[in-house]
């Protein structure tokens, strides 16, 4: 089974000799970082891949069957102190990530096709990492096929729970939510606004012990 939508880069891949590139999107403040691994600069997509060479490299991306979130790791060496923090002062976290692939022609190291989508998802964190046996001092970004996912609406309704969850009984018992009264161990809880007096009960639906 093929795993190219392209007719070119199904070939590629079956050649003895072939050049596999990996074009990864990571969006910063100011806008989109676009880089590439190799050693050629490589235009594609309306947008020019730097390339990173020795100095950077994605971890190889899994692929499973289950629902599960699947992760990445990319990292970048840190030539000097100033490359060093310039990652921490960005607010990397919750941004998207994209990994593309393309063969090249191992004879003209031109671009067999368009770059097709591999992978991608949003940033989790970023660390220092330092004095690595291989990589020396570097930067590792994490990143998740699925961060902060909202809850699906349709759970948020008896009718359309019961489509997917036919057992759940959860929203039979709504009604009798608002005469209940919660307990933090043996003391009720209470809700209270600055400068009001406390309102014991289960009244509001946000309380402090």
């Amino acid at each position: 089974m093929t795993r190219f939508l392209s007719s070119s880069q199904q070939a590629y891949s079956a050649r003895d000799t072939f050049a596999l590139r990996q074009f990864v999107d990571v969006g910063v403040t100011s806008g989109t970082i676009y880089a590439c691994s190799g050693y050629r600069y490589l235009y594609t997509m309306g947008n020019t891949y730097t390339p990173v060479g020795v100095l950077g490299g994605v971890e190889p991306i899994q692929e499973e069957s289950d629902p599960f979130p699947r992760g990445i790791k990319m990292w970048l060496a840190a030539v000097d102190s100033s490359d060093i923090y310039e990652p921490l002062r960005e607010d990397m976290f919750n941004r998207p990530v994209k990994v593309y692939e393309a063969f090249l022609d191992p004879d003209t190291f031109a671009l067999s096709n368009t770059p097709e989508l591999r992978w991608q998802g949003l940033i989790n964190e970023v660390e220092i990492r330092f004095n690595d046996s291989e990589k020396g001092n570097y930067y590792e970004v994490s990143a998740e096929t699925e961060l902060r996912r909202a809850p699906q609406r349709g759970y948020f309704n008896k009718e359309t729970l019961s489509l997917t969850y036919s057992g759940d009984t959860f929203f039979d018992y709504m009604h009798l939510i608002p005469t209940q009264r919660a307990m933090w161990g043996q003391q009720a809880t209470t809700f209270s606004v600055p400068g009001t007096q406390p309102n014991p009960g289960n009244r509001n639906p946000r309380y402090r012990p």
